[in-house]
């Protein structure tokens, strides 16, 4: 990896630990946050899975007052017409039981393999559905753009439809049901340094997921 990206994690680092000890004194109550999405929210390829994905890192961050759980699940997608519907998927219903206050969907990138994206015209529907699925359960739902894909092809998706189609289809759907963005997309553009797979994030892509998150929910005072 670059040094100037080690740099820049640090930095960032510092920056989301200073403004804890700052925002989390004044916020009121404790928070139960679901992490929604496929194999990048799972931790697929990560040497260490279970401590280098972004949910767990996330809760380092965020301290023990809150409690983070993963509910990814590799292959996964958002449409319900999907080759792997979230929706059928077991952690779909333990994500729903775990009564989350905050919800964070990062789906989509498989829904760009082309046997899924033939059923496109489902997707903002089936988006929307999902948001008020957790919201009829009184969550607040926020939305983090799927990271870029950088090779053609790989796990079958095809870059183009996620680059260009997906995730401006996803800031619509955010913008149009008044979900707060968490930016992921932009934070991983031009680093594909960090994709060994041109897919998923190594661990210090996923600190960097980590840590977007993190700031956002911060700013918000969860």
């Amino acid at each position: 990896m670059k040094k100037d990206n080690y740099t820049n994690i640090f930095s960032r680092t510092v920056f989301v630990m200073l403004v804890l000890v700052i925002s989390f004194s004044c916020s009121v109550q404790a928070a139960r946050i679901a992490c929604v999405g496929n194999s990048i929210t799972y931790g697929h390829g990560l040497t260490d899975r279970e401590k280098q994905n972004y949910p767990y890192i996330l809760q380092q961050l965020l301290g023990s007052k809150h409690t983070v759980m993963n509910f990814g699940t590799s292959g996964c997608t958002l449409m319900k017409s999907g080759n792997k519907p979230y929706w059928d998927d077991p952690n779909f219903k333990a994500s729903t039981d775990f009564d989350p206050d905050i919800v964070i969907i990062m789906l989509g990138t498989n829904d760009a393999k082309p046997f899924n994206w033939e059923h496109k015209n489902e997707f903002s529907a089936d988006y929307r559905s999902l948001i008020e699925h957790y919201r009829s359960r009184g969550a607040k739902v926020y939305i983090a753009i799927p990271v870029p894909v950088y090779g053609d092809g790989n796990f079958s998706i095809d870059a183009s439809v996620l680059n260009n189609e997906v995730v401006p289809l996803i800031r619509k759907i955010a913008a149009d049901n008044n979900c707060p963005v968490i930016d992921t997309n932009k934070a991983l553009s031009g680093k594909q340094e960090m994709f060994p797979d041109e897919v998923h994030p190594d661990a210090a892509g996923a600190n960097l997921i980590a840590h977007t998150v993190a700031e956002v929910l911060i700013a918000d005072k969860i």
